[in-house]
């Protein structure tokens, strides 16, 4: 009798053991889940680098960086047409932009503003072209006593060349994802 509860006993104890082992388990595999939604990130903002600063996304927990903004150039004073340059270090697949919001500054306050045309353009690659370089060749012609001065005559000939190096750029549709990069 004694022998049956002593396997009883071992069988509970395998019971159990198992018990905690898949509890364990579905625990792991929750926290991957868990470390891969974007409730627990971080921004940081470093306002002396550049002119503009630099934006730093990181994991909440340290564990990771995401991605890293900085602002190259901007039209500061915008009317018809604006721009802006940024720098975008993607750690991990997922995308650049996935909402936009423009802002301004009047009146000493910010607000939301709708700006209804933009467009986004990342960088594919660059082309280096041959430019030609031209001066302006001038030689005194006929006198004109009139008001004793000479006539000249000006032309423009190729004095050299140059490489000229080009960006090449793709339009960018909001919430497209990329590759880690800089972009």
């Amino acid at each position: 009798m004694e022998k049956i509860i002593q396997k009883q006993r071992g069988k509970n104890h395998l019971k159990l053991l198992s018990a905690i082992l898949i509890v364990f388990l579905i625990i792991i595999i929750m926290a991957n889940v868990v470390f891969a939604t974007t409730f627990d990130n971080v921004k940081s903002f470093d306002e002396k680098i550049g002119d503009y600063g630099k934006i730093t996304i990181k994991n909440w927990f340290g564990l990771t960086d995401l991605a890293e903004l900085e602002l190259k150039t901007n039209t500061d004073v915008c009317g018809i047409s604006c721009s802006a340059e940024t720098e975008i270090i993607m750690h991990k697949r997922e995308a650049l932009i996935d909402k936009v919001r423009f802002i301004e500054y009047s009146n000493e306050h910010w607000f939301e503003s709708s700006i209804k045309d933009y467009k986004f353009y990342i960088k594919v690659g660059e082309e280096e072209i041959d430019i030609d370089d031209y001066e302006k060749i001038c030689v005194e012609g006929e006198y004109i006593p009139k008001n004793e001065t000479y006539k000249q005559s000006c032309q423009y000939l190729k004095s050299g060349s140059h490489i000229q190096t080009n960006n090449i750029w793709k339009e960018y549709n909001l919430g497209e994802e990329v590759e880690p990069g800089t972009y």
